[in-house]
């Protein structure tokens, strides 16, 4: 799926694709009502470049922000998934970013860096999100949740759990692998 028409808006449109091509969506310069990333792999290749214009995003599995530009609404980001961010992104009413307690941490990383502006009356719901390199600007920041700090992160007020150390031991992987 590749689409770069900046005259033509699509009103609904869910994508779904399970493989590991990264090029499959190519998605810039164009408006959506919705837009749905139906996949709910962890290992999705979910991704839209810049200069969008969408009312709804959600990602129901792994997903990027490849290009800034990308003027948002509502950004829904399933728990438990990676995400990453490059550039500015507008979120203009509301940012879901939660994953269940025990359920694996969400992560948004900035690639290299991402930055979040929100405008003024926008909401964020974010919890259980491990964060690295993401910058939140606008009226809303600093945004406070419950979450693990990489390090990078400008605009964010990070709470850590109390708890003891956590080691990883053997194996490739990442946190959000299932046991």
């Amino acid at each position: 799926f590749i689409t770069s028409a900046p005259s033509v808006n699509y009103p609904w449109v869910d994508l779904t694709y399970a493989g590991t091509v990264t090029s499959v969506f190519d998605i810039s310069g164009t408006t959506f009502g919705q837009l749905t990333f139906t996949a709910a792999s962890a290992t999705s290749v979910a991704r839209i470049s810049g200069s969008n214009a969408i009312r709804r995003l959600e990602f129901k599995g792994a997903g990027m922000l490849t290009g800034g530009g990308n003027n948002i609404d509502s950004l829904i980001l399933t728990g438990s998934r990676n995400y990453t961010f490059a550039g500015t992104n507008t979120i203009n009413k509301y940012l879901k970013a939660q994953a269940t307690t025990c359920s694996g941490l969400t992560e948004m990383r900035g690639n290299p860096t991402g930055t979040l502006a929100f405008g003024a009356t926008a909401t964020a719901d974010v919890a259980n999100v491990y964060m690295q390199n993401m910058t939140a600007t606008g009226a809303i920041t600093p945004i406070a949740f419950n979450g693990a700090d990489a390090g990078g992160n400008t605009g964010w007020t990070i709470n850590s759990a109390a708890g003891s150390p956590r080691y990883w031991v053997g194996n490739s992987g990442d946190w959000n692998d299932p046991l």
